[in-house]
């Protein structure tokens, strides 16, 4: 596997030429490192964010559930890197993921996924979410890709 850091260009043009969301479903801000088996990537957690607003009103956290799928587009940038796979994946599966500390307001997350495997239609790979270097989530994600 190709082992070098692929980074170029402007960030939002990086991130839309790999995976297919876009706002308001885009969880990622900035590809930091990419390569065929490993991609880093950021996600900053406004106040201002719109999902805020009622999870929750008098405690703002980010949603569990938004941290899975920003995990899952990092995957998606890693993945792209293999042309055998389209930008189109889906999640198959999730494996012990676990949500170890909350994500909040003013929070940089950096989001680290590792490529597992590449088996037929079907991508593993396995993620870590940080703040401010103490790890917030952790699991592995299964990715079926249309072939």
């Amino acid at each position: 596997m190709d082992n070098e850091p692929n980074i170029t260009g402007t960030q939002y043009k990086d991130i839309a030429g790999r995976i297919p969301q876009r706002y308001p479903f885009l969880f990622v801000d900035r590809i930091i490192e990419v390569s065929k088996d490993k991609a880093v990537c950021l996600k900053n957690v406004s106040l201002t964010d719109p999902y805020l607003v009622g999870h929750f009103p008098d405690e703002p956290v980010f949603p569990g559930v938004l941290l899975v799928e920003a995990c899952a587009q990092v995957g998606g940038i890693m993945i792209a890197e293999h042309e055998d796979y389209s930008r189109k994946g889906y999640i198959a599966m999730l494996d012990q993921f676990k949500f170890i500390d909350f994500i909040i307001p003013g929070d940089t997350v950096y989001i680290t996924c590792h490529l597992i495997s590449l088996f037929g239609k079907f991508v593993k790979t396995s993620v870590e979410a940080r703040v401010n270097n103490k790890i917030v989530g952790k699991g592995t994600i299964t990715y079926n890709f249309k072939k």
